[in-house]
């Protein structure tokens, strides 16, 4: 199938590679429910209407016939049908149901194509099914590595007719075996138009972006460089290589100045990575929607959910929430942090600078032996504190952002608002030539 859907604001483009005549099981097995228009072409099929769960179309040439694609199905006939389900598991990547059909129960899965394929025995050329070679594997494989490369995400679907009165799976191990490799499904979905510009302002502040994902690494890679990641070097790292890395290596690879994504990784990984990045003394910030991604966005510093797309518990263990699900607005939280931080550094600068033209006077007048008269009475003293120092400062508290904040690299983890030189020049520069000029406007 080729062919563009629509979900939600995103244009999904979506392909089936190799000839499959039985697009409908296809379809099926990747459990696709609603009703959608097919326009008929020579080679390909446009897919109108939205959701990359309600595609259907022609595959191969070969039309999509009534009896492949019938019609919908809603929700209640499909549940009625379905007499098994095993649940997408993340580290397996894969997902199947046990459905009842015209010729018996079937055994449909989706999923990552490596995994599909390690269980498959068998696939279909578009007439017969035929053994599954080594031969066969490598074709499938440099078939997904093409699509993987152009940025797509590819789906492996297969299935295993039942047969009559055998009694359904218990397990997944016992379901997910000897499958007939019916097709792939590349679908692409594009970024979000404002992201690379958004990934070029992270970058201009001094920021990496790291990319922890479950797509295959070409996939991962495609993607990342579209929007600007790795331009200074990317590093592609698989979940095997990850599992496999002592700690001493990975904490090399993250301490170098290049990008890295580490594709077909797992909410472990995270974690992992997580600390890894703690340990070379970095600010974390991790972004997460499920579930399994709350220890990650735990041990963070700065733990970042999806409000739209994500899960109560990620919500939870996160400081911060997207409520639009989109990159841009955490530099848009990055840009109006860095304007509070330097708002409250001024506002601790003026106190500071204020404080010194209040007491050298005091000073003045007892090292003087009151040979010098007091500039200021005690009443004045917090009436002047009251006037000119709180409500300026709390001016300065609001005050527009300086130029030039996001092109300055983060701060250090332990660097804190009031710093020596802060203090120095407040008390021994700012505040001393203040004094002075309150001293001589009072003497003269």
């Amino acid at each position: 199938v080729e062919g563009v859907a629509s979900r939600d604001h995103h244009d999904i483009h979506l392909a089936v590679a190799h000839r499959v005549q039985q697009a409908g099981d296809v379809v099926r097995a990747r459990g696709v429910v609603g009703r959608r228009a097919i326009e008929e072409s020579d080679r390909a099929s446009e897919i109108t209407g939205g959701g990359v769960e309600h595609v259907r179309g022609s595959v191969g040439g070969g039309i999509v016939s009534a009896g492949q694609c019938p019609r919908a199905v809603s929700l209640a006939e499909r549940g009625e049908r379905r007499q098994a389900l095993f649940r997408f598991d993340p580290r397996l990547r894969l997902m199947s149901t046990v459905d009842s059909g015209v010729y018996g129960p079937a055994i449909h899965t989706k999923g990552a194509p490596e995994a599909v394929m390690a269980r498959a025995s068998s696939w279909h050329d578009g007439e017969h099914e035929r053994p599954f070679t080594a031969a066969d594997h490598q074709r499938w494989t440099d078939v997904v590595t093409g699509y993987a490369e152009r940025g797509l995400r590819v789906l492996a679907v297969a299935h295993r007719p039942l047969p009559v009165g055998a009694p359904i799976p218990a397990s997944r191990e016992d379901a997910e075996r000897d499958l007939c490799l019916l097709g792939l499904m590349a679908m692409f979905d594009p970024p979000r138009a404002e992201v690379p510009a958004a990934i070029e302002q992270v970058h201009q502040a001094g920021i990496r972006v790291n990319v922890v994902t479950g797509d295959i690494g070409p996939t991962a890679a495609a993607i990342a460089r579209q929007v600007g990641i790795g331009t200074e070097g990317l590093t592609v790292v698989t979940g095997t290589e990850l599992d496999a890395m002592p700690e001493r290596d990975l904490d090399a690879l993250l301490a170098g100045k290049q990008e890295v994504v580490f594709a077909r990784s797992s909410p472990e990984a995270k974690l992992r990575i997580a600390d890894a990045l703690r340990h070379e003394d970095q600010i974390v910030a991790m972004t997460g929607d499920g579930v399994n991604d709350a220890p990650a966005l735990r041990r963070a510093d700065i733990g970042v959910a999806m409000g739209l797309s994500g899960t109560d518990v990620a919500r939870e263990a996160s400081e911060m929430v997207l409520t639009d699900d989109n990159f841009a607005t955490i530099v848009t939280a990055v840009e109006a942090g860095r304007r509070v931080y330097d708002n409250v550094r001024k506002f601790i600068m003026y106190i500071f600078t204020h404080a010194v033209p209040e007491v050298v006077p005091f000073l003045v007048f007892a090292l003087s032996g009151g040979a010098i008269p007091l500039a200021l009475t005690v009443m004045q003293f917090p009436a002047i504190d009251l006037g000119t120092t709180t409500l300026p400062a709390l001016a300065l508290r609001r005050g527009p952002a300086e130029p030039g904040r996001m092109e300055r690299p983060p701060r250090a983890r332990h660097q804190s608002v009031i710093t020596g030189a802060m203090i120095a020049r407040a008390w021994g520069f700012l505040g001393l030539i203040s004094a002075a000029l309150v001293l001589a406007g009072f003497l003269l």
